[in-house]
């Protein structure tokens, strides 16, 4: 354990009992960590070893509790990430022509087929006012979303007011 919240988090289970962990119910065995404990943490004991906000990407969760989480992560934690995400659009179907638009509030690094103009990504942010991610939806014209189920939803709300059937996705 490289980081400092997780070892005071930690500090009473012996590191045979984190070892023993093999299933989800021995995740019981651990302490909940509350996103308004983990916010409160000093920023210098919520980095590993070798790692500090000058050699990491800087970025927030959603808020959908209210309150957004600033958090951070090393460039392989990101490429694996969006591997890891593309790989998953890819078993819901993705193919190599579609464009997929995703409603995040940050944006994505381009991955590497992007290059090739191979399963291209558009940033659509969260928050934007629903008329300003309608018009950028129908300006890239996707073929796949990703997303929040009720952005998506309020989206296809606002194209059925401006009495739009969009039917390419």
């Amino acid at each position: 354990m490289n980081v400092p919240f997780y070892q005071k988090l930690y500090k009473d289970i012996s590191i045979e009992e984190i070892k023993s962990i093999r299933t989800a119910e021995d995740l019981q065995k651990l302490p909940i960590v509350d996103k308004n404990e983990y916010r409160n943490a000093p920023l210098n004991e919520r980095f590993a070893k070798g790692f500090s906000p000058d050699n990491t990407v800087g970025n927030y969760t959603s808020g959908s509790s209210g309150k957004p989480l600033h958090f951070y992560n090393s460039e392989n934690d990101l490429e694996y990430l969006r591997m890891m995400h593309l790989n998953d659009l890819i078993q819901a179907g993705l193919r190599p022509w579609d464009r997929v638009a995703y409603f995040k509030l940050g944006k994505y690094k381009e991955h590497f087929l992007e290059k090739y103009n191979i399963m291209p990504f558009y940033h659509i942010p969260t928050n934007l006012p629903i008329e300003e991610k309608a018009d950028i939806f129908l300006k890239v014209q996707p073929t796949m979303l990703t997303g929040f189920f009720s952005t998506i939803y309020l989206l296809s709300r606002e194209l059925e007011k401006r009495g739009i059937k969009y039917t390419k996705v």
